[in-house]
């Protein structure tokens, strides 16, 4: 007997798939959200359904901040052309964080074979991907937490299993530069959503295996296990444009922040202790010398 699906029996396989998807019409008004793209983008499906996507709501853009919900949207491009795309992009989680994910987009046709639509599917990648990297157990994110001893735990296991001839861990420091200022103006949950946000964005950049946490005064840290050195400043610098992508609505307005980053690797004999102090030394030659830049020590 052959399998005959229903209109309904395709909608529910789809709104249950893991990864994110969504689908819109020539006008980009998004017709079907699915489970996926709840769980990914923070939104729920009765906030999307009916508006349309370039309406401040996901903001795709590049590493270098230019939106592309406009000429560079690749729905937008599919719908024009009937072209697939697939590109590496970010977007904006309700939160505020940014989410590097990989998109996939596909035309939508009727029966006479004209594009009504398109339909895209979305999944979260890692922000370093073009960094080589060994597979390890997956990113542990201590951002939401002031102890930093599980962060400096996998640091020490990474210096005592580096070999020779190995790439050796790195440690880079953050500091928001504008957070002192979002307290003033803002209040302090304010300041505490900007970071917490920058946090988590900052965790779900990094390679399987790495690690990110609190730092001392309010700031970041991160640990890359398996960075090649010539890749330190350029990963480094990476991370301070995604991180200051992020944008947390609060109340009408939008909270943001440049980010200084100072970035160590290790050498022969480093300590865990050491490592993070030599960062955090760069860190604040980066914040003198006036921030929204990568000291590396």
């Amino acid at each position: 007997m052959s399998l005959v699906l229903e209109a309904e029996t395709c909608r529910t396989i789809l709104e249950s798939l893991p990864s994110g998807l969504y689908i819109v019409d020539r006008e980009r008004r998004i017709l079907l959200w699915n489970d996926g793209a709840e769980r990914i983008t923070g939104y729920l499906r009765q906030e999307v359904i009916g508006r349309r996507c370039q309406q401040d709501l996901l903001m795709h853009c590049d590493e270098r901040h230019n939106l592309l919900c406009d000429e560079c949207c690749p729905l937008l491009g599919t719908i024009h052309d009937g072209s697939p795309r697939e590109v590496e992009v970010f977007l904006r989680h309700k939160t505020g964080e940014t989410v590097p994910v990989c998109v996939r987009v596909s035309p939508v046709r009727d029966a006479d074979g004209a594009i009504v639509g398109a339909v895209q599917v979305f999944d979260i990648r890692s922000a370093l991907a073009e960094t080589p990297s060994c597979a390890g157990p997956e990113v542990l994110d201590r951002t939401d937490d002031v102890e930093t001893g599980q962060v400096e735990s996998r640091l020490a296991a990474a210096l005592e299993g580096s070999r020779p001839g190995g790439r050796p861990p790195a440690v880079i420091s953050i500091s928001l530069d504008q957070l002192e200022l979002v307290r003033q103006s803002h209040g302090s949950l304010a300041a505490a959503a900007l970071l917490r946000a920058v946090g988590h964005t900052l965790a779900h950049s990094l390679h399987p295996g790495d690690a990110a946490g609190r730092g001392a005064a309010d700031g970041l840290v991160a640990v890359l296990v398996d960075c090649p050195p010539e890749a330190v400043r350029p990963v480094a610098d990476r991370i301070r444009r995604i991180l200051g992508m992020v944008a947390v609505p609060w109340w009408g307005d939008r909270l943001a922040t440049t980010v200084t980053v100072g970035a160590a690797l290790a050498r022969s004999g480093d300590s865990a202790e050491g490592l993070f102090s030599r960062s955090a030394e760069a860190l604040a030659a980066g914040v003198l010398g006036g921030g929204d830049r990568v000291e590396i020590a």
